[in-house]
């Protein structure tokens, strides 16, 4: 893993903070919106996901690195109309989204955290 506390690594973290409020603030406008996908706050998620996933890659935070990817995995399949979006996959996602900012709040554990449970949940 590479050294967490230089400049880099520090923006990296603090940017992925922002991005996951953002993303459990527009989760939640969509459940109160009902089934109906909103494009544009499904597309800012997607790309929030993206720029947690890219920089996770980057500074080699496995846990973190596969958490997002399978997000945008769902997300993808969601926005391509191959899966329909319910409120249990809103459910789900809200809860992967929280396992991120855990993992953010402690990255230097992050590669040892326990993730098999909500990539099982992402899964189905």
């Amino acid at each position: 893993m590479i050294d967490l506390n230089n400049e880099l690594a520090q923006d990296y973290l603090a940017d992925c903070k922002e991005h996951l409020a953002a993303i459990e603030s527009d989760f939640l406008a969509i459940k109160m919106g009902g089934t109906r996908i909103d494009e544009s706050r499904l597309g800012r998620i997607f790309r929030a996901i993206h720029s947690v996933w890219g920089g996770a890659l980057f500074f080699e935070l496995n846990r973190i690195h596969e958490l997002a990817l399978k997000m945008e995995e769902v997300l993808a399949q969601i926005r391509s109309d191959k899966t329909a979006l319910t409120f249990e996959q809103i459910r789900i996602l809200l809860l992967a989204t929280d396992r991120l900012s855990q993992l953010i709040q402690q990255p230097d554990a992050s590669n040892h955290a326990d993730i098999t449970g909500i990539m099982a949940a992402l899964d189905s």
